[in-house]
């Protein structure tokens, strides 16, 4: 069961500029209804390609934590342009989706 609105709110951690084929930690944080961070219980990195759904990657990546706060998965980009994550929290009976828009450039 998933209640109406936990109050969540998420951080993706800035990056500097993104490369092409340069391995990149995506990193993300969640917070409470407080501002204060919390865990989940799972967390997945879905990679998406806006301009081509050919280009998506077909492996969702588990984001990993060694704190139970910061969460962080390392992704390297085939190629340059925009692209866009969603993570999919999963908390007890909650489930949310965070998105964000991204550029990756070549060098």
């Amino acid at each position: 069961r998933i209640k109406n609105d936990p109050g969540w709110s998420s951080e993706f951690i800035p990056h500097d500029e993104i490369y092409v084929s340069a391995e990149t930690n995506i990193e993300f944080q969640l917070r409470d209804k407080d501002s204060k961070t919390i865990g989940a219980d799972e967390v997945t990195l879905f990679v998406y390609r806006p301009s081509n759904q050919g280009d998506d990657f077909n492996d969702n990546v588990k984001m990993t934590s060694t704190d139970g706060i910061n969460y962080v998965a390392p992704v390297s980009f085939p190629l340059k342009g925009a692209w866009d994550l969603v993570v999919e929290i999963k908390k007890a009976d909650e489930k949310r989706n965070f998105a964000k828009h991204l550029k990756v450039y070549q060098r």
